[in-house]
C-alpha cells in the first residue's frame, strides 16, 4: 500500500525544486527516530499478514470475466467498523487487546477485527487482521480464522454478480473490455497505455500521480517484456493487439490528447519555461556529484569506503519534444516504447513482438501478493531477522508461484517480481544504459545490514552499493553504524516521486513523512521500518517486513505460508541460524525464482552450515553416531571455523552432521533444490534419511516438540500448514502457477497457440472461486489438505472477537526466540540423534528405496523413531484422512 497521504499532490515539474528538500528532511527524521528508540528493549512479538484481494464481475450468460472497479466503494462500506471506533484511538484499542493496557475504559469497547485499505488498481482490496497477533503460540490459529471472516466481510458487501478471489494475476488483463466498467478509452493522461485506461486507478491521488510521475522522470511509458510460453502452434512473434478481437480489442486513443499534453509542457510561457528546465538539469548535475559507489574492504568486516562514480554526468528528466500538430500519437507512443518504428509497421495495426509487451504501471501494481510484518524485540534483532529472511526471499517467492498468464498469453515464466519492477522502473535511458541505478526501484535487496559477527560484510555484501554520499556522511555523523547508514543512504538514490503541497509543514521531530516518502517507494523484497513517532502505529517498535510471497487460492493455503514464515523467524533465533549468501548469489537466486516450474526445476544457492557458533556454545549435549562413510558425527550446532566446546576431541570433518564429510569451509554453499532446503538434503544418495542438511521444516518441527504446554489442537492444525508446505515444496503438489498453466493446456479452447481463450479464463476463475470457497478439492493442488479444513460458516466479527478473547484468557505458551535458546538446543540435538540413528540401522536396499520414495512420502523417519509402523501410514494415506494421521502423531508423542 506504501504511505497514503492526503493533500494535493505536485505535478512533476513542480516538484523538482524540492526533491532534495525531502531527501534531506527524510535523513534528518530517520536521525531523529534512530536516536530515540535506538536504544530500545524488550518489546514483544506484533505480527501480522497483509492480503490483496481482487474484485471480478460474472456473466454467467455470455461465459466472460471482468474486473471488478469498485473497489472504492466496496472498501468505504468495510471501513464502517473503524469509523464505530473513532471516539477512542486505535492504537489504545491495539494496546488493550493485545494486554499492553489496563484501561477499563476499553472493556465494553468495540474492536474492528480487519482493517481495509487502497491498493493501486481499483479492483484490488487489501486486508489486514484488525490488531496485530501477539506472541502466543495460539494466535497461530487465528490467522485462517481472521482470513475466513475478511472473505466474509468482502462477500457481504458485494452486488450478486460479483465475486471475491485471493488472485495473483488475472491472466486477461489489458485485453480488450477485461474490466467492468470499461473506462473511458486506453492512453490516458496518466498511463499513456495502450492497453489499460486510467479508469484502473484507483482515484487516491497517490496513485495516479506515481503513475505519471514515474513515466514523466524515465522520458518514455514503462516497457515490460515477458517472455512467452512457447507451444507446438505459437507463432514467432505475437501481436500487440488485434483489432476487434479479444486480445487488444479496438484501440480508443485520443491522439490529439496527446499531442495537447506535449505541446502544452513545451510551450508554457517561454520566459519561464526554458529556466525552468535549465535549473531542472542544473540540480540534477548536483545531484549526481553527491553519488558514491559504497564498497566493504576485505581488510575489514566495518569499513566501508565511498567512491565518487566515474561514469559521466546522467541527464535528468528529458525535456518532452515538441510535436508537429499532424504527429501519429499512437505512433509516439509505439516509438517510444522501443517498439518498431511506426513508419516499418503494417498499417492494419498488427504490430508485433516477440514476448508479451506491456506498458503501464497497473500491470505490475495490480498484481496481488501476501506480506507479513513481525515486530522484533530491538533494533538489532529487527536487523538480523531482516539478513535472515532476505537470504529466504527468493525462495518463498518461488514456493508461491501464481502468475502462470499475462496479458491474455501463457508465460514462461511463474512468478510477478520482475513484472512489477520493470512497471516503476523510473530510470532514465541513460541511467539504464550506464546501470546507475542498477537496478528498478523495486528490486532485491542490495546490502545485508546486521551488524552482528555473522554478517561478514567483505564477503556477503560483495556488489557495490550507490548511495547518496551527503546523506550517507550525516548519518555517520548522527552516530549510525556503517552497514545501516548504507542501507539508508541507498535508499536516498532515489528521487520522491509524490510530494503534496503541503510538505514543508512538517515536523521532523515526530513525523517520518519525508522518510516514508522515499522508503515506502523503494520497494525490496524484506523492508526494515523503523518506529512510528505519530499517528495510529506509536506503540509499534522495529519491524521487518516480509514481501516476496505471491498470493494462494484459498484461505488455507495463506495460512499456512504466513504461519510458517513466522515459525521459521523463531527458529532462525531460537537456534542462532545463520543464513547468509553472497549478495551476488542472492541475485541469482531471484533469477531462478522466475523459472518456470522452479519449485522442481530449479536449484538455488544455500549455505551447507546453518547454525552460530554462539548456538553451539550453548548447547553442552554432544550427541555422536556413526555414519555409513566410516566417520564419528556429533549432533551439535556448529559452523566448522567456530571451535568446538572446551574438551572435544572432534577432528573438524566431524564437527558437524549437517554437512558432508569432505568440505571444510564453515562458508560452503551449494545449489539446492527447494525440496532440500525445506525437506533436508540426505549424506549420500544410498542413506536418504541422514541428513547432511537439516531442512527448515525439520527444525521448525524440532521447535514446536520442545514449546512445553502446547495444546494437542493447536499442534494439529499447525502439523497440518507444516506437512502441506512440505509437500508443496517437494513438488508432490503443484504451485498455483504450474496448476493454473495446466488447466489452460487442458481446456478444450485451448490451440496450443500459448493464448488463454475467454473461455478457458471463465471456467478457471470459476474452479478458483469453487475453491476458495470449499465447495471442491483438487488433489493435484492440495492433495488431502483441503477441503478438508475448510473453515464452515459466515465467520462474523463477533464470532471472531469471542475466539480472540477466549484464547487469550486461556494459558498458551509463547512464541519465544532467543531467550528460548538454553532450553531448545538439547532438545533438539537428542530428537535429531533419534533421526539419525534410526536411519543408520537402516540397510542399503530399504535406504535406497526410501530415498526414490523421499519426496511424496517425507517424514517417515520422524514415524519410525515415534512408533507409528508401515501399516498405520498406509492405512492414513489410503484413508485420505490427515486429522486421524496427526492423531497417531500426537498420540506417539504423548507416548514418549
Amino acid at each position: 500500500m506504501g504511505l497514503l497521504t492526503t493533500g494535493r499532490p505536485l505535478g512533476w515539474w513542480d516538484a523538482q525544486p524540492h526533491l532534495d528538500y525531502v531527501r534531506e528532511h527524510g535523513i534528518e527524521q530517520f536521525v531523529n527516530v534512530f536516536c530515540a528508540t535506538r536504544d530500545r528493549q524488550g518489546d514483544v512479538l506484533k505480527w501480522g499478514d497483509e492480503i490483496e484481494y481482487t474484485l471480478l464481475v460474472l456473466n454467467e450468460s455470455e461465459r466472460c470475466t471482468y474486473l471488478s472497479l469498485r473497489a472504492p466503494q466496496v472498501i468505504q462500506e468495510l471501513q464502517s467498523e473503524e469509523r464505530l471506533v473513532s471516539r477512542n484511538s486505535l492504537a489504545d484499542v491495539q494496546e488493550h487487546v493485545t494486554g499492553e493496557s489496563e484501561l477499563s475504559e476499553f472493556d465494553s469497547a468495540p474492536v474492528p477485527e480487519t482493517l481495509w485499505r487502497p491498493e493501486y488498481a481499483n479492483w484490488m482490496v487489501e486486508g489486514t487482521p484488525g490488531v496485530p497477533y501477539s506472541c502466543y503460540m495460539r494466535d497461530l490459529v487465528l490467522v485462517e480464522q481472521n482470513m475466513a471472516l475478511r472473505r466474509a466481510q468482502i462477500r457481504r458487501v458485494l452486488r450478486p454478480n460479483e465475486r471475491l478471489l485471493s488472485l495473483t494475476a488475472y491472466p486477461l488483463l489489458g485485453c480488450g473490455r477485461f474490466c467492468e466498467p470499461a473506462g473511458d478509452g486506453v492512453c490516458g493522461p496518466l498511463a499513456r497505455s495502450l492497453y489499460l485506461p486510467d479508469a484502473v486507478i484507483n482515484p487516491h491521488p497517490r496513485f495516479g500521480t506515481l503513475t505519471r510521475n514515474i513515466r514523466l522522470r524515465r522520458g518514455e511509458p514503462v516497457a515490460i517484456h515477458v517472455p512467452l510460453y512457447r507451444d507446438k502452434s505459437t507463432p514467432s512473434e505475437i501481436p500487440l493487439w488485434e483489432g476487434g478481437s479479444r486480445h487488444g480489442g479496438v484501440v480508443d486513443i485520443d491522439l490529439h490528447q496527446i499531442v495537447d499534453e506535449k505541446l502544452a509542457t513545451t510551450s508554457l510561457s517561454q520566459d519561464n519555461t526554458d529556466q525552468n528546465v535549465g535549473s531542472v538539469r542544473s540540480d540534477e548535475a548536483v545531484r549526481r556529484q553527491r553519488l558514491a559507489w559504497s564498497l566493504s574492504q576485505a581488510s575489514s568486516d566495518t569499513e566501508l569506503v565511498l567512491v565518487p562514480i566515474e561514469a559521466p554526468s546522467v541527464d535528468g528528466p528529458e525535456r518532452p519534444e515538441a510535436l508537429d500538430a499532424q504527429h501519429d500519437g499512437l505512433g509516439y507512443l509505439c516509438e517510444k516504447a522501443g517498439l518498431a518504428s511506426w513508419n516499418e509497421r503494417n498499417r492494419d495495426g498488427r504490430h508485433t513482438s516477440p514476448d508479451i509487451y506491456m506498458d503501464a504501471m497497473g500491470f505490475g501494481m495490480g498484481l496481488c501478493c501476501l506480506q507479513i510484518t513481525l515486530q522484533a524485540a530491538n533494533m538489532d534483532e529487527g536487523r538480523y531477522l531482516y539478513d535472515q529472511l532476505a537470504v529466504l526471499a527468493p525462495v518463498m517467492l518461488a514456493l508461491t508461484a501464481a502468475t502462470p498468464a499475462l496479458r491474455g498469453f501463457l508465460t514462461d515464466t511463474d512468478v510477478r517480481w520482475s513484472i512489477i519492477s520493470a512497471s516503476v522502473d523510473d530510470r532514465t535511458a541513460l541511467e539504464r544504459a550506464l546501470g546507475c541505478p542498477p537496478k528498478s526501484r523495486y528490486s532485491s535487496i542490495d546490502c545485508f545490514i546486521s551488524n552482528r559477527p555473522e554478517m561478514k560484510a567483505a564477503l556477503y555484501n560483495d556488489i557495490p552499493v550507490l548511495v547518496d554520499a551527503r546523506a550517507y556522511r550525516r548519518l555517520r555523523e548522527a552516530g549510525v553504524d556503517e552497514h545501516l547508514a548504507r542501507h539508508v543512504a541507498h535508499l536516498f538514490i532515489r528521487d520522491p516521486l509524490v510530494i503534496f503541497d503541503d510538505f514543508a509543514t512538517v515536523d521532523d521531530r515526530v513525523s517520518l513523512t519525508h522518510f516514508e516518502n522515499i522508503q515506502s517507494t523503494n520497494w525490496n523484497t524484506v523492508r526494515f521500518k523503523p518506529p512510528s513517532q505519530t499517528g495510529p502505529n506509536t506503540s509499534a517498535g522495529w519491524r521487518t517486513e516480509f514481501r516476496s510471497m505471491e498470493l494462494q487460492i484459498t484461505d488455507f493455503e495463506n495460512a499456512a505460508f504466513t504461519v510458517f514464515m513466522v515459525l521459521l523467524s523463531r527458529c532462525i533465533l531460537a537456534f542462532g541460524m545463520n543464513l547468509y549468501i553472497p549478495i551476488s548469489k542472492h541475485d541469482e537466486n531471484l533469477v531462478t525464482a522466475h523459472q518456470r516450474d522452479a519449485v522442481r526445476q530449479g536449484k538455488f544457492w544455500f549455505r551447507k552450515h546453518i547454525f552460530s557458533r554462539e548456538a553451539e556454545l550453548s548447547c553442552s549435549v554432544r550427541c555422536h553416531y556413526r555414519c555409513a562413510c566410516g566417520s564419528e558425527h556429533c549432533v551439535s550446532f556448529q559452523s566448522l571455523n567456530a571451535g568446538s566446546p572446551a574438551g572435544s576431541q572432534s577432528s573438524p570433518s566431524q564437527s558437524c552432521p549437517f554437512r558432508f564429510c569432505t568440505d571444510p569451509d564453515p562458508e560452503a554453499m551449494e545449489l539446492m533444490t527447494i525440496d532440500e532446503i525445506m525437506n533436508g538434503k540426505p549424506c549420500c544418495e544410498k542413506h536418504a534419511f541422514r541428513k547432511a542438511y537439516p531442512g527448515l521444516l525439520t527444525l521448525v518441527r524440532v521447535y514446536l516438540d520442545a514449546i512445553p504446554g502446547l495444546d494437542r489442537a493447536t499442534r494439529m492444525r499447525l502439523g497440518a500448514y507444516l506437512d502441506f508446505v512440505a509437500a508443496r515444496s517437494s513438488g508432490r503438489l503443484l504451485t498455483c502457477a504450474a496448476w493454473m498453466r495446466e488447466f489452460i493446456l487442458k481446456h478444450p479452447s485451448y490451440r496450443h497457440d500459448s493464448k488463454v481463450t475467454p473461455e478457458a479464463c471463465y471456467d478457471l476463475i470459476q474452479r478458483c472461486i469453487e475453491l476458495s470457497e470449499g465447495r471442491c478439492g483438487e488433489p493435484a493442488l492440495l492433495g488431502d489438505f483441503w477441503p478438508e479444513h475448510h473453515i464452515d460458516g459466515e465467520l462474523t466479527s463477533h464470532d471472531f472477537s469471542k475466539l480472540r478473547n477466549q484464547i487469550h484468557e486461556e494459558d498458551s505458551p509463547q512464541l519465544r526466540g532467543e531467550s528460548f535458546r538454553e532450553e531448545l538446543l538439547p532438545a533438539a540435538a537428542s530428537r535429531i540423534l533419534e533421526t539419525v540413528s534410526i536411519s543408520a540401522r537402516t540397510h542399503a536396499g530399504v535406504a535406497e528405496h526410501h530415498h526414490d520414495q523421499h519426496a511424496r512420502h517425507r517424514g517417515c523417519d520422524y514415524h519410525q523413531a515415534h512408533g507409528v509402523d508401515e501399516r498405520q501410514r498406509r492405512h492414513h494415506r489410503g484413508a485420505g484422512a490427515l486429522g486421524r494421521f496427526q492423531e497417531a502423531r500426537h498420540q506417539a508423542d504423548q507416548h514418549l
